[in-house]
């Protein structure tokens, strides 16, 4: 099996290092593709990016899995979804074979053994194409602040819209990996928006019929701290656009 994964970064400060490492450091019978899609930053993370190439390709990263390819880019764009859409363009037309996706933000992290909880999983159940674990929250020093299990939601619901903080939790994206497959059929991310991407794209998803499976596993940690970026309010009401509701 092979992962196709991507963050993008703008700036991201000092929680990057331990994002790639998360990643890099996955241990399993599986091959990663992954690749950061910059979008301009100014503060020493292609530096860091352009380092951590070098360590792999003087063979100084202890890979634990079969096979690891890191890439990046550093080039503006129209905001994160359009910044994911391009890392994934770029990895899926380098590596056609890849078998399941996911991105993982740029102070974020993968959770230890995500990968190999995955790949055992789909390998076990391949009619599945969509995965939604554990979301996990941790603080600024990896310490576990919150443990949520999913609502174990059908697909009804998640094509209604009903996953919108209301009626169920938010399905968030660090907790979900879904098959080249699903991505093919349901096209790019939405770039329009800037916040609820992910919640249009699960919608789109479960409206085409993808079988989703939630399992008791963490797969991503979502790190809280004082600098976040994201907006809970932007991302309500992004959640309650006409242009997301006609889709239900």
């Amino acid at each position: 099996m092979k992962f196709a994964i991507v963050t993008t970064s703008l700036n991201p400060g000092r929680y990057l290092n331990a994002t790639l490492q998360s990643v890099l450091t996955q241990a399993g019978d599986f091959s990663i593709a992954y690749h950061v899609q910059d979008a301009g930053s100014t503060d020493g993370t292609v530096d860091l990016l352009k380092s951590q190439l070098q360590e792999i390709e003087r063979g100084n990263l202890a890979i634990q899995c079969r096979e690891i390819s890191f890439s990046y880019a550093s080039e503006p764009d129209q905001g994160m979804y359009d910044g994911i859409n391009r890392g994934f363009r770029q990895l899926l037309n380098k590596h056609q074979a890849a078998d399941a996706m996911l991105w993982i933000n740029a102070d974020d992290k993968l959770a230890p053994d995500a990968l190999a909880r995955v790949a055992a999983h789909l390998n076990a159940y391949p009619e599945i194409d969509w995965i939604i674990g554990r979301t996990i929250h941790i603080d600024e020093s990896d310490n576990e602040i919150a443990n949520h299990p999913s609502d174990n939601v059908r697909n009804q619901d998640i094509a209604a819209g009903k996953c919108d903080g209301i009626a169920y939790s938010y399905i968030t994206q660090e907790a979900c990996v879904w098959t080249t497959r699903l991505w093919k059929k349901c096209g790019e991310l939405d770039a329009r928006l800037k916040f609820a991407g992910d919640f249009e794209y699960w919608q789109r998803a479960a409206m085409l019929g993808f079988i989703n499976e939630q399992i008791d596993a963490s797969i991503g940690l979502h790190r809280k701290h004082s600098n976040q970026l994201s907006s809970l309010g932007g991302y309500r009401e992004e959640v309650s656009l006409k242009t997301l509701r006609a889709k239900r």
